[in-house]
């Protein structure tokens, strides 16, 4: 039994699937197991860029309009319980720990790892809660995803599609789009912002399944095409305008297009980690800025810094989770915190944009707000 909740969590962060492949028999094995129930009407969002922003956006909607809603997206940057939220708020860390100590010593076959048992932790709060309704965001793709074994789905919408997790869905868009497709229900609307051949993967699935599909049209801000998807999903469930108004409030998420001011410098902390994401984080920065940039060895590392240097003057690498991007030609600084101090030490004075890795954006998320209370505390 664990004893706190930090105990629970660290043991929580340690079930990995061992070298199995993704696979949505695990999570079902998990369900049938713990006899959990899923939410009587969710909204269910896959996608490459921006399916958090979305989800949470569509959450605030059904809300306001009265519904009592739960949220399950992914990854968290600050706090692990910015995966799961009923009503817009957290839940507890005794939900966490009660429910953690209940499945930890269970003979579930095959063991469940991470994100199943966050998931599962996800369904069995918002049945206590009696929610009437959930936006589920999917980890990875679709088809292997532990969420794809949603029920109860209303509408699916796909966010965008493009390249990342090749070595899970494939290498190509093509590839990518076929197995977020499989998120499709039949006889279920479709609201996508997907383009060109992901587009047309995605038309194919639909009518084979007799869905049919809403396609938003294109956008150069990246922010307002997530925004119509959202009205256009909301205004189909007939909400009120009021609470499609209140949804397009564009939700301030830790660790996306994040910003904070230290010593009259401007510090933007984003996730990005594909070229998609730092293609639309360059278009949001425009101006010229100085870059702390890490990424995992699963990344295109070369195709982000490719995009980043187009307008950084100035590009400090460092580690994320003990891994040194795979990429020469950047000064380089083991530790995240000694790369920011470098570049908040430039006399520039220009933007600093911490990107690559929501593990990153999370280590200094989590420094930079320190500095600036230690700051604020020295003016008191």
């Amino acid at each position: 039994m664990f004893s706190t909740y930090d105990e629970a969590l660290d043991w929580l962060f340690k079930q990995t699937r061992g070298g199995a492949p993704r696979s949505k028999v695990r999570m079902q094995a998990l369900v049938e197991s713990l006899d959990l129930n899923f939410p009587k009407t969710n909204l269910y969002v896959v996608g490459t860029n921006g399916k958090g922003s979305v989800a949470r956006m569509l959450a605030n909607g059904l809300t306001h309009e009265g519904y009592k809603t739960g949220c399950f997206s992914s990854p968290h940057v600050s706090d692990f319980r910015e995966r799961i939220t009923i009503q817009g708020a957290m839940i507890s860390q005794e939900s966490v720990l009660a429910f953690l100590n209940q499945i930890a010593n269970l003979p579930i076959d095959p063991h469940p790892a991470f994100f199943e048992l966050t998931f599962a932790l996800a369904l069995s709060a918002f049945a206590e809660a009696q929610l009437e309704c959930a936006v589920i965001e999917a980890g990875v793709g679709a088809k292997h995803d532990a969420s794809n074994v949603l029920k109860n789905i209303v509408a699916t919408v796909i966010t965008n599609v493009s390249l990342d997790h090749q070595n899970s869905l494939g290498p190509t868009v093509t590839d990518i789009a076929a197995d977020k497709a499989e998120a499709i229900r039949p006889n279920t609307p479709v609201f996508t912002a997907a383009r060109g051949e992901a587009l047309a993967v995605i038309l194919a699935k639909a009518a084979e399944l007799s869905s049919p599909v809403t396609v938003i049209e294109p956008c150069p801000d990246h922010l307002e095409e997530n925004r119509q998807l959202v009205k256009a999903c909301l205004e189909y469930l007939k909400l009120s305008p009021e609470s499609i108004d209140v949804a397009l409030v564009h939700p301030k998420l830790p660790g996306r297009l994040e910003h904070f001011t230290y010593q009259g410098r401007t510090i933007i902390i984003d996730g990005g980690h594909n070229p998609a994401a730092i293609a639309a984080l360059c278009q949001s920065v425009k101006d010229p800025f100085i870059a702390v940039f890490s990424a995992k060895h699963s990344k295109d590392a070369r195709a982000n810094l490719n995009l980043l240097s187009q307008n950084a003057s100035a590009i400090y690498l460092t580690s994320v989770l003990g891994e040194r991007p795979n990429i020469e030609g950047y000064p380089y600084f083991d530790n995240p915190r000694e790369a920011l101090a470098l570049a908040l030490g430039d006399s520039s004075q220009q933007t600093i944009v911490v990107s690559g890795s929501f593990y990153l954006a999370g280590d200094l998320r989590h420094h930079v707000l320190e500095l600036i209370s230690a700051a604020s505390s020295v003016a008191a």
